[in-house]
């Protein structure tokens, strides 16, 4: 029994440690969010338990210990004197029937503690599509605006003031009750509808997205701001007139009702960014060289073995000074040839591997009586670390 008991846990700790790289997917953000304008993307879709427990196992993976104490659900959140929810302190964020639910009983602690990873991991990944980007909570003005697609006339977000279409479905996860007024109270009085089956949330791709590809952003669960305290849309707990655009629900405790949604700003858009750089002028390659093994100098010594300084009169014409103590040289050399070719430089930038890209043309010129050595170089900063890769432009 011993034997069979070690062998099933190596298995369990052999398959966890295979998985350890599949926390976070890059390919994700290309299908689930959307793009609200030139520097805020929105995820279609509310954090799920599965989506947060990667980011829980990762946390646990890296040994931050400390933070997933305070990141942990309140699954106790559940617990209603007026319903059994018993069941779902146990498996509604655990099992994996509930997998592409939205998560809940989270802080608002524990939310920006979630952006604050995703941005690290997307900042990270090699394959990412923007140089550096922020994942944050909306503030309210930028919720209302997603929801509404910047209408501020729209009820709800799928652009009517009904909580159903024409063919009487209902376009969100809502508390479906009516309010009756007691002549004898004088109170308005909940009462639920007959067909009320809305007692927990639903999966976050449910019912239609709204005009930017936005789904629950009414109903299913109230979505955390960036103000502490209030979430914005209303949840399946609240009735029809509380899940509008502009509803909102305070909080001062994780809640059974209360999610979040995250959005990526982008800090940075463009991958590459554009080296400073002189053109040298004045010198020739000398014809002992016969190829450039690497196209970086570093020092004046390598430097005199491959030019010489070209003859001329006036100072104007003077060959370009260079101090290696501040700068490097990247050279393009290309094989003798009796044509009159020359070298322009497109353009000089690093990449987010730290690659340096010189991109350069070569013109085809008349041919000529005499061979030359084509060649440019240029002075770079010596702080522009990075290997050089040469790429030439049609």
């Amino acid at each position: 029994m011993k034997k069979i008991v070690f062998v099933f846990l190596v298995f369990v700790l052999s398959s966890f440690s295979k998985k350890k790289d599949e926390f976070f997917d890059i390919k994700d953000f290309k299908k689930e969010y959307a793009k609200i304008n030139e520097d805020l993307y929105v995820s279609k879709y509310e954090v799920s338990n599965m989506q947060y427990r990667k980011f829980l196992s990762d946390l646990m993976n890296s040994n931050q210990s400390s933070i997933y104490q305070i990141c942990l659900p309140d699954t106790l959140c559940w617990r209603n004197p007026s319903n059994y929810n018993e069941p779902f302190t146990q498996y509604y964020f655990r099992h994996g029937s509930y997998d592409n639910y939205p998560v809940v009983g989270i802080s608002h602690e524990a939310a920006n503690q979630y952006c604050t990873w995703l941005t690290q991991k997307y900042n990270q990944d090699p394959k990412r599509k923007f140089q550096k980007v922020s994942f944050k909570l909306l503030t309210k003005k930028e919720w209302m605006f997603v929801a509404s697609d910047s209408d501020t006339s729209k009820v709800y977000t799928w652009g009517t003031g009904f909580i159903q279409n024409n063919r009487k479905q209902f376009l969100c996860n809502f508390n479906h009750t009516s309010f009756i007024y007691d002549s004898t109270t004088k109170k308005l009085n909940e009462v639920p509808n007959s067909d009320n089956h809305s007692f927990i949330t639903v999966p976050v791709k449910s019912y239609y997205p709204n005009s930017f590809g936005l789904y629950n952003m009414c109903g299913n669960v109230a979505e955390m701001t960036s103000e502490n305290g209030i979430a914005k849309g209303g949840s399946y707990l609240d009735p029809a007139y509380n899940v509008r655009i502009a509803s909102e629900k305070n909080y001062t405790k994780p809640q059974a009702d209360i999610g979040f949604r995250v959005a990526m700003e982008i800090i940075e858009n463009k991958f590459n960014s554009n080296i400073n750089f002189a053109v040298l002028k004045n010198y020739f390659v000398k014809n002992t060289v016969t190829n450039l093994e690497n196209p970086k100098i570093e020092t004046a010594e390598k430097f005199i073995e491959i030019f010489g300084m070209a003859t001329t009169m006036g100072e104007k014409d003077r060959p370009t000074d260079v101090n290696f103590s501040k700068q490097n040289i990247i050279a393009v050399i290309i094989p003798e040839t009796e044509f009159s070719n020359s070298i322009d430089i497109i353009s000089l930038q690093k990449n987010a591997e730290n690659q340096i890209k010189l991109k350069y043309k070569l013109t085809i010129g008349q041919k000529q009586s005499f061979t030359i050595r084509p060649f440019i170089a240029i002075a770079v900063d010596k702080s522009e670390n990075g290997v050089i890769i040469l790429e030439e432009t049609k």
